[in-house]
């Protein structure tokens, strides 16, 4: 059986009141005794001292009063034994046969005043001395013999209430010790077990002190005077205030006038024993208003008294906050769902319509109100049905949250009154806590459908027409250049006088003109001619390796006397001799004297024109060509590759005397695609342009 600390305690100390008790009855006991001894010494002596007066009597030496004085003293011995002996040590003797002593102690007494008795009549002389004589005798003799019997039966009581006092005094100590060791050793333990578990409360006041203090919720107790007695980090926080100036404060002193006059009622309902939730709006310590969500649960006893009550309170601003900007973003969608031409439909995983939006109607001409509730397949043709409810259970395994079915096959939907259309799908998987949803954006394809097909006609159209387009200018290049081969071989004769002296020198003159305009007439009727053949697909490519050093070198031999013409100076710039290219030779010299040309053309006296050849970090050869020209404007770069285009709201270009056809560089980029090189221009009006071709590495050949 397990005993409370207080409970040990007490028992020690019982044991030790009762050792007292035990020790102070061993004395009472002990002085009885002693009492007893003395009272039975003295009994003997007076007895001794009858005996001798009684034989001094025959020979008439002692008077009738001293025996009177004698028999007075042995009587007050009996009387004292009789006095001293107590209730216990009477039951005592009679448990132990000695009760005879006490009988002794009446006898004596009998006996004494039995003598007394006799003296007096003898004095009365209503007796002999010789009868008094007997008497004193037989006194004598009951005297002598109540003694002897007397003083055993003392001894033998005494003994044993000596002995029951020693035994019980030694019992009654090694008892207390030993139990106060059993004890002292299970208070110890006890104090062990109390102390750890002083220890585990104060870690769990510790750690409960922590949880309190983490959570984002303002936690306080106020008692039935509307004092604070506790509160959380949280709650001093927000009112700016240490824990110790909080207890000296009641409730309206620290949430202000305001928030009280509102917390007031609810404050007096928590302290009759109410539960009470409410909102209510107070100032935090920054001096901003915040809207707080208040929970008071009343603290009662085991009798239902009401002590205060513990205050809840959670900021819910930014949750108010983040509900309005969910309302206004709830009403933007539904207005541009409202608005939008897609439709929107919601169903179940059943296919029941949950929502059906204004797009929706619009293309299948049922209301939200007539079609809710009923199934998808309403919207569907017969044939397509099962298969697509195949989709939506395989849909509805998958992890996938959103699939197309426009990429599976055709989709065709129903409208009211029974007519099949095209439409495009998009449908995703909503997942929510208790159900599963399925969203679907629809496009009726009717009029772009309807549209593609104006555009491929459109585009047939056009690709008809740019065919013949090319081929005119193919044939009319063919038959141009025959008879102005003629007139530039003519005007070249005139003009060296082959025939003889043309007699006026300005036939001379003429003549070189005409040469020059056949010059650059047969020249645009060439290029007119490539492009015709690049855009047909008609142009040769036979790929080869190519010294790029002599190709650039030829090019340049070929351009010198325009060079010359205009003072250019030329440079060429290249990174490694020994690379080499696998491409179409005629075309990639070509590429180079179109680009040449071109920056001839606008770079102005005096100016420069660099050729750059080098290997990028990915492998590829590029070609460059950097010239200090009048540049080109950045608005016009895009099309600047475009055939025929030229540039014009410049006025650094449109009064350049050499425009050209703006073919050039369009016929450069087209002979680059066809090696998959890209074509780049970079250029700055009024400094110059970079022109670089950018060949795929699988070209390079290094050595």
């Amino acid at each position: 059986m397990n005993f409370s600390i207080t409970t040990k305690l007490g028992i020690i100390i019982f044991m030790i009141l009762l050792s007292g008790v035990l020790g102070v009855f061993g004395t009472y006991q002990i002085n009885k005794s002693s009492t007893l001894h003395k009272l039975n010494f003295l009994h003997l002596k007076y007895n001794q001292v009858f005996f001798e007066h009684v034989l001094d009597y025959e020979n008439n030496t002692v008077s009738v009063d001293t025996f009177r004085q004698d028999l007075l003293l042995i009587m007050a011995q009996p009387a004292g034994c009789l006095k001293t002996l107590g209730t216990f040590e009477r039951v005592l003797m009679k448990s132990l046969g000695t009760y005879k002593a006490v009988t002794l102690c009446f006898n004596d007494i009998a006996l004494a005043e039995k003598t007394i008795v006799s003296i007096n009549a003898f004095e009365l002389g209503q007796l002999s001395k010789d009868a008094l004589a007997l008497a004193l005798s037989e006194a004598k003799e009951g005297f002598q013999t109540n003694s002897e019997q007397f003083q055993p039966l003392v001894d033998k009581t005494q003994d044993f209430i000596l002995n029951f006092v020693f035994i019980s005094l030694i019992s009654g100590s090694i008892g207390i010790l030993v139990f106060s060791i059993f004890l002292t050793k299970s208070i110890k333990s006890d104090y062990k077990r109390l102390f750890e578990a002083e220890k585990a409360v104060s870690e769990n006041e510790a750690l409960l002190k922590l949880i309190i203090n983490s959570v984002s919720v303002g936690i306080n107790y106020v008692d039935q005077n509307e004092n604070y007695k506790f509160a959380n980090e949280w709650y001093l926080k927000s009112r700016n205030i240490s824990e110790k100036d909080l207890k000296r404060k009641k409730v309206n002193e620290v949430i202000g006038k305001e928030a009280y006059q509102k917390a007031r009622t609810n404050i007096k309902y928590a302290l009759i024993g109410n539960v009470i939730n409410f909102i209510n709006k107070v100032r935090n310590s920054d001096g901003n208003i915040m809207t707080v969500i208040v929970k008071y649960v009343p603290h009662k006893d085991e009798n239902g008294k009401v002590h205060g009550f513990v205050a809840l309170v959670q900021d819910i601003t930014e949750q108010n906050e983040r509900e309005r900007n969910l309302q206004r973003a709830e009403k933007k969608l539904y207005s541009i769902l409202r608005l939008a031409p897609e439709g929107f439909i919601t169903t179940d995983i059943y296919g029941r319509i949950l929502h059906f939006s204004r797009g929706a109607e619009r293309i299948f001409g049922h209301t939200e109100k007539e079609i809710s509730g009923k199934s998808i397949n309403l919207l569907l043709p017969k044939n397509i049905q099962s298969r697509h409810k195949s989709h939506i259970k395989s849909f509805l395994a998958s992890d996938s949250p959103s699939m197309e079915m426009d990429k599976r096959k055709p989709i065709f939907g129903v409208r009211k009154d029974g007519t099949k259309f095209d439409m495009f799908a998009s449908v995703a998987k909503v997942e929510l806590e208790d159900e599963t949803l399925f969203t679907a954006i629809l496009l009726d394809m009717t009029q772009e459908n309807k549209y593609r097909q104006d555009l491929e006609m459109a585009k047939e159209k056009a690709e008809l027409a740019n065919r013949a387009k090319t081929k005119f200018l193919a044939n009319m290049s063919h038959e141009l250049r025959t008879p102005l081969n003629a007139i530039i071989g003519y005007s070249q004769m005139i003009q060296s006088q082959v025939l003889g002296p043309v007699g006026e020198e300005k036939y001379v003159e003429y003549a070189n003109i005409i040469t020059e305009s056949g010059d650059h007439l047969l020249s645009i009727i060439s290029d007119i001619l490539d492009l015709s053949k690049i855009e047909s697909g008609e142009t040769p490519f036979f790929e080869e390796m190519l010294n790029m050093q002599k190709i650039i070198s030829d090019c340049y031999d070929t351009v010198t006397v325009l060079l010359g013409k205009k003072q250019l100076q030329m440079r060429v710039e290249i990174s490694d001799e020994k690379l080499k290219l696998k491409a179409d030779k005629i075309q990639i010299n070509q590429i180079l004297l179109n680009l040449l040309s071109n920056s001839i053309k606008f770079t102005p006296e005096g100016g420069t024109i660099t050729t750059k050849l080098n290997l990028n970090e990915n492998n590829s050869i590029c070609l460059s060509i950097c010239d200090t020209g009048i540049g080109i404007p950045q608005e016009d770069i895009p099309q600047i590759t475009e055939p025929f285009v030229l540039v014009q709201n410049d006025p650094l270009i449109r009064d350049n005397q050499h425009q050209g056809t703006g073919l050039g560089l369009s016929i450069s980029n087209k002979l680059s695609l066809n090696h998959d090189a890209q074509f780049t221009i970079e250029s700055k009006l009024g400094e110059g342009t970079i022109i670089t071709v950018t060949f795929p590495p699988e070209r390079t050949v290094k050595n």
